[in-house]
């Protein structure tokens, strides 16, 4: 069995589908990455850097977005690698 193997999308057909453990750590990174940016953005609002933090938030958000949309999109057979 190899270590790594493409990411083969699911049969849209299966019914009662739950979510694997890849696809929920996934979903686990991006909440704690959301948090962790919110986090800076209230402490660079508070200690009064705003430009910097209203810039470096929105890309840090859309950045994991970006990635988190393309790992579902593959993975529910929408999109081929």
């Amino acid at each position: 069995m190899p270590i790594l193997s493409p990411l083969a999308p699911r049969d849209p057909a299966e019914g009662h589908r739950a979510a694997t453990p890849l696809e929920l750590f996934f979903d686990l990174t991006f909440v704690v990455a959301v948090a962790e940016a919110a986090s800076g953005l209230e402490h660079g609002l508070v200690n009064g850097h705003p430009r910097a933090v209203l810039i470096g938030y929105p890309l840090v958000f859309f950045r994991h977005l970006v990635g988190l949309d393309e790992f579902h999109l593959v993975r529910l057979g929408l999109r081929r690698r």
